[in-house]
């Protein structure tokens, strides 16, 4: 039972964690964002006014995920556009029952369809689809609809420019430290987990399970990366601040590669370790001082004096390259083709020493020229461009497209709503 000035002390720092997050700033911003125009509506007595810029600051919110400043303007502007021309044709459809249900179906499905394009796609289109049922319920007694569809598309710029005021102004680093942090303790979980695999295991198939969600969460975070660092570099150059991280995240990256491209016979591996565990705590502590390693180097961030001491870690390679020889001067047969297992598998382990110490170097060497270090040709592997053209809507129109299904599906589903809400007389029938 931990004591309760301990399970405070974690909570604390959790909290204060929290509030340095991208999430928590994330929601401050919105707050700003849809109180601000309501506040100066009151202020100003045009209430509505300040309600239609904040529906279309908190409309055009979801867009804002993480990634290349470039890709959440447009995202942010697309969001804009898209719900002030949906909340302009909602708002006029109702006067035209006969039109209602053709164009419902139209607008909900091609919407839907947008998804078609990726996650920040998804996100706009999820924005113009509740811009679309809310436009039925507009009743003002001030605005006319056109003028309530421009107003709510002001949203999207004003949203836009407190982002790049407060957002990137004030702590344009945070996003990318934070980024980077959670790729280093998502690489640490990976590695520890690779290593309880080690020697027999009662629970492996639930530790691979455990492998393969954190695999998918660190390609995610790889992808987000890659945006921020790479493609920026692209069209703005490199920083030295940006420098340093692509090459910080092309080892990160390289860890993950190792991993996957070393698989190891575990089955194989169990046979011999059952007669030697002494091996399996040797490679176990050696593989969790590697994945202590990245965690502090997190905790560090973009502090170079709390940049962690690799000696520990040497020390434990050192200790389990002596073992490792020592069981091939063995004169038994059997512990030489144990001696090829464990050998193989401790060279790949160097590997991943070599590169958290190249990690811990690279952060911790304030006039280092990234120059010298970044090949343009070598950066584009790690490069997946979204593919933005007309092939992809064309491609995606057959029921062998989810997306295609599911934006059938839900523009099927809408307007059968719809018509049931009539039939039925409710009162909010959208």
């Amino acid at each position: 039972m931990e004591p309760i000035s301990q399970i405070i002390s974690i909570n604390i720092k959790e909290l204060f964690q929290f509030l340095k997050s991208n999430d928590f700033s994330k929601a401050v911003l919105i707050g700003i964002a849809i109180t601000l125009p309501i506040v100066f509506g009151l202020f100003f007595n045009q209430l509505e006014i300040g309600l239609a810029i904040c529906f279309g600051a908190f409309w055009c919110s979801p867009s804002h995920v993480s990634g290349k400043l470039t890709h959440k303007i447009n995202g942010i502007l697309l969001s804009a556009l898209l719900i002030m021309i949906v909340s302009f044709l909602g708002g006029y459809l109702h006067y035209q029952t006969w039109l209602i249900v053709p164009v419902l179906g139209f607008l909900t499905f091609s919407i839907a369809f947008i998804s078609v394009y990726g996650f920040r796609a998804s996100l706009i289109s999820f924005s113009g689809l509740l811009a679309l049922v809310l436009s039925f319920a507009h009743i003002s007694e001030t605005l006319e609809m056109y003028e309530y569809a421009f107003l709510i598309g002001l949203g999207g710029p004003w949203y836009l420019l407190l982002l790049l005021v407060i957002w990137y102004f004030i702590n344009p680093k945070a996003h990318t430290e934070e980024i980077l942090a959670e790729t280093f303790l998502l690489t640490a979980a990976f590695l520890e987990t690779r290593g309880k695999l080690v020697g027999p295991q009662p629970n492996r198939d639930e530790l691979q399970t455990k492998l393969l969600d954190l695999q998918a969460e660190l390609v995610e975070r790889h992808a987000t990366l890659r945006e921020i660092l790479i493609q920026s570099r692209k069209k703005s150059g490199l920083s030295h601040y940006k420098g340093k991280r692509l090459l910080v995240f092309v080892q990160l990256v390289e860890i993950l590669e190792a991993a996957i491209a070393n698989p190891v016979n575990y089955d194989k591996m169990d046979v011999f370790l059952k007669y030697h565990p002494n091996y399996v705590k040797s490679f176990q502590d050696f593989i969790f001082e590697i994945a202590n390693q990245l965690r502090l180097i997190a905790k560090a961030g973009n502090n170079k004096k709390k940049l962690p001491n690799i000696k520990q870690m040497a020390v434990c390679l050192e200790r389990l390259e002596q073992e490792v020889e020592a069981l091939k001067n063995s004169n038994n047969k059997s512990d030489y083709e144990g001696f090829l297992i464990l050998q193989n598998y401790l060279e790949y382990q160097k590997k991943q020493y070599i590169k958290v110490k190249r990690i811990t170097w690279l952060l911790g060497n304030p006039n280092m020229d990234t120059k010298d270090f970044i090949d343009s040709n070598e950066s584009k592997r790690f490069i997946v461009s979204q593919d933005y053209s007309l092939n992809i809507l064309l491609r995606n129109l057959s029921f062998k497209s989810n997306i295609f299904k599911h934006s059938l599906r839900l523009a099927v589903t809408v307007v059968l709503g719809y018509i049931l809400g009539h039939v039925f007389a409710f009162q909010n029938p959208y």
